[in-house]
C-alpha cells in the first residue's frame, strides 16, 4: 500500500501558535517601556547608566539560561491527563497575566527597587512555560513540515508584535512632569499600566482560546503515524535514535547552528533592547515605534511566502538569504540620522528576520527525538537568551563608551559573523556533492 504523504495541519498549528502570540504581544510592551522607565528612574548622573541598564535588561536572558531548558526538561518527562506542555502554558500565562501590570505600578509609583522585583517575578513566570509553550508545535509536526508550522507559529506571534508595537505608538511618552515621573498621554488623561493590562488581558483570552479549541492528548494520539513517517523523511545526516548519540556530522551541525543563533541574537537584541532609546537620543526623539511595527508587519507578509522559498532552495539557504537582508539594511542605517530613511530599512531587516526565524528553530530540532524535544528547546533558548543577557550589557558599554551611533554598526558585525559561521553546516546535499566530487577525481 502506497504511503500518503505528509501534510501540514494548518489549523491545528495556527492555533498552537495562540501561545506564541501572547508571549511575543507581551515581550513588546516589555522591551520598549522597561528601557525607557529604567532611564527615567536612574539619575542622569549615575556613571555608565546605560551599562547599568543594560545589566538590569539581561536579567530575564540570564534566568532564561537557567529556567527555560529545565522546564523544557521537566515538560518532556509529564505525563497528566492534559498532556506534557499544557500544564506548563495555563499556569505560566495566569501568573505572568496577574504580574504583568504591577511593573507599569511599581514606575507610577516611581519605586525602582518594586519595579525591578516585578520584572524578575514576571520573568521567572513568563520562563517557565515558554520552552514547553515552543516544544507543542515539534511534538504534533512531523519533520518535514516544522519550517513551514513554524512560519505560522511566527505569523501568530508577530500579530503579537505587531499590536505590542501600535500599543507604543497610541500610549505616547509626553515630557517629564514636575515630579520626574514620565506619564502616558491617551485622550488627556496618564494612565502608564493601560498597555500592560491590555496585553495581559489580550494573552488570557489566548489562553482561554487554545485551551477550548486544543487538546493535546488527544491530537498527539492522532498523529503518531505521521510522526513515525517525518523521522524516516528526517533532514538529519544520520538517523536520530532515542539514546543514542548523534553522528559526526550532525553533532557538528548542531554546533553550528547554535552558534549561528548565538550570533544573530547577539545583533537583534541590541536593536531590541536600546531602539527606544536610541531614537531619544539620535533621531531627535522620534517615534521609532512605527518602524518597529512596519518591521514586524514585513515579517508578518514575510512568513507565509518564506516557506516557498525554503522549500526551494532549503533550510540553510533560506538562512542565508536572510542573513544578507539583515546585514545591508544594518550598514546603511549606520549612517542614518532621520527616521523616514529607517523605515524602509526596518521592513528589510524585518523580512529577513523572518526567513531567519522559520528556519532556525526547526535545524536544531530537526535533531531531536520525541523524547528529547523539550530537552532540545531548551538548548535553543540557552543560545538565544545566553547571548541576549551578554549582548544586552556589552551593547550598553559601547553605547557609554562611543555613543549611539554604534548601534547599528554593532549589530552589522555580529550578522556578518553569523553569515560566515552558517556556510559550515553541512546539508545531505552538500555531503552528496563532495562525494561526488571526489569519485569525479578519482575517476579522470
Amino acid at each position: 500500500m502506497e504511503q500518503q504523504p505528509l501534510k501540514l495541519d494548518t489549523r491545528r498549528t495556527f492555533l498552537i501558535g495562540f501561545a506564541f502570540f501572547g508571549i511575543l504581544a507581551l515581550w513588546q510592551i516589555y522591551y520598549f517601556y522597561c528601557p525607557l522607565f529604567l532611564r527615567r528612574l536612574i539619575s542622569e548622573d549615575v556613571s555608565g547608566r546605560n551599562t547599568i541598564i543594560g545589566i538590569i535588561m539581561a536579567i530575564d536572558k540570564i534566568l532564561a539560561i537557567g529556567l527555560i531548558p529545565l522546564f523544557g526538561w521537566l515538560s518532556d518527562r509529564t505525563r497528566s491527563r492534559f498532556g506534557r506542555r499544557m500544564p506548563y502554558i495555563v499556569i505560566g500565562t495566569v501568573v505572568g497575566v496577574v504580574l504583568f501590570p504591577l511593573i507599569a505600578v511599581m514606575f507610577m509609583v516611581n519605586s525602582l527597587v518594586g519595579l525591578i522585583i516585578a520584572m524578575v517575578f514576571l520573568i521567572i513566570a513568563m520562563q517557565c512555560y515558554r520552552a514547553p509553550a515552543v516544544a507543542l508545535m515539534p511534538d504534533v509536526t512531523p519533520k518535514p513540515k516544522r519550517a513551514a508550522a513554524n512560519a505560522i507559529i511566527n505569523f501568530m506571534g508577530y500579530i503579537g508584535v505587531i499590536i505590542g508595537s501600535i500599543v507604543t505608538m497610541v500610549f505616547l511618552l509626553s515630557a517629564p512632569d514636575e515630579s520626574g515621573m514620565l506619564p502616558y498621554v491617551v485622550m488627556g488623561q496618564e494612565y502608564a499600566f493601560i498597555p500592560f493590562v491590555f496585553v495581559s488581558m489580550l494573552m488570557l483570552v489566548s489562553l482561554v482560546f487554545l485551551i477550548i479549541k486544543f487538546n493535546e492528548t488527544r491530537v498527539v494520539a492522532q498523529v503518531a503515524a505521521d510522526m513515525e513517517l517525518g523521522e524516516k523523511l528526517s533532514e538529519t545526516i544520520e538517523p536520530v535514535t532515542e539514546g543514542q548519540k548523534l553522528g559526526k556530522t550532525d553533532r557538528r551541525n548542531f554546533l553550528v547552528i547554535f552558534g549561528c543563533i548565538v550570533l544573530w541574537f547577539f545583533a537583534f537584541n541590541a536593536l531590541s533592547t536600546f531602539a527606544s532609546s536610541y531614537a531619544e537620543e539620535i533621531l531627535g526623539g522620534a517615534q521609532i515605534g512605527l518602524a518597529i511595527a512596519i518591521m514586524g508587519v514585513a515579517g508578518l507578509i514575510t512568513f507565509l511566502p518564506a516557506i516557498k522559498l525554503t522549500n526551494k532552495i532549503g533550510r540553510k539557504n533560506s538562512i542565508l538569504v536572510g542573513i544578507v537582508m539583515m546585514i545591508v539594511p544594518l550598514i546603511v542605517a549606520s549612517f542614518v540620522t532621520s527616521l523616514m530613511p529607517l523605515i524602509p530599512l526596518f521592513a528589510i531587516a524585518g523580512s529577513g528576520w523572518a526567513v531567519i526565524n522559520i528556519n532556525s528553530y526547526p535545524m536544531l530540532v530537526e535533531m531531536s527525538s520525541s523524547k528529547n524535544v523539550g530537552k532540545i528547546t531548551g538548548y535553543y533558548y540557552i543560545a538565544q537568551q545566553g547571548s541576549q543577557a551578554i549582548t544586552s550589557i556589552c551593547i550598553g558599554a559601547v553605547l557609554d563608551l562611543l555613543g549611539y551611533k554604534m548601534l547599528f554598526p554593532y549589530a552589522a558585525v555580529f550578522m556578518i559573523l553569523a553569515f560566515v559561521l552558517c556556510l559550515f553546516f553541512k546539508t545531505k546535499s552538500d555531503i552528496n556533492r563532495s562525494s561526488d566530487t571526489v569519485q569525479n577525481a578519482a575517476t579522470n
